[in-house]
């Protein structure tokens, strides 16, 4: 995950919880576009990987599906793998932030340091630039090719 989804997490819903972006809970990684959905734009897209079931699964689903901010939940295969994707709403007051330059208030640098803590390199990358600049953002890869006629799959690409 990159320093700029990172700083952008802690603002998409107060039922998110840093156990959330954990190999435990399946987290896989997060981005700014789905090559799949080319107009959704200005949104954040959280992986994960839908083999993994626990009780810190359960939870994150659970909470996340009842969040405002979900746009869209949603299944992709991915070299035939499923994955479990969310898209959230970002808040118009941090959209900004896709616009390259990011000046960060106090307060929100304090809610990036109270979520992800005091020892996360992306913590000490926000606190330290009073001015941060990203280019470019990444996207989810696309999706397996399936073809399917009434139901049965007769060619996969791999």
């Amino acid at each position: 995950m990159s320093h700029f989804e990172k700083i952008l997490i802690p603002f998409l819903d107060k039922n998110m919880y840093k156990i959330d972006f954990t190999s435990s809970a399946g987290f896989v990684d997060a981005y700014e576009d789905d090559e799949d959905s080319p107009n959704d734009n200005r949104n954040i897209y959280l992986m994960y990987d839908m083999k993994k079931h626990n009780l810190y699964t359960q939870s994150r689903a659970t909470r996340f599906e009842l969040s405002s901010n979900l746009l869209k939940s949603y299944t992709k295969i991915i070299d035939n793998k499923p994955y479990l994707i969310y898209c959230f709403h970002v808040k118009q007051k941090y959209k900004k932030f896709f616009d390259g330059i990011i000046n960060l208030t106090h307060d929100e640098k304090i809610s990036i340091l109270q979520f992800w803590g005091s020892y996360d390199d992306s913590v000490k990358f926000a606190l330290a630039n009073p001015a941060i600049q990203f280019t470019g953002g990444k996207s989810i890869p696309a999706e397996d090719y399936i073809e399917q006629t009434k139901g049965i799959t007769i060619q996969k690409a791999v």
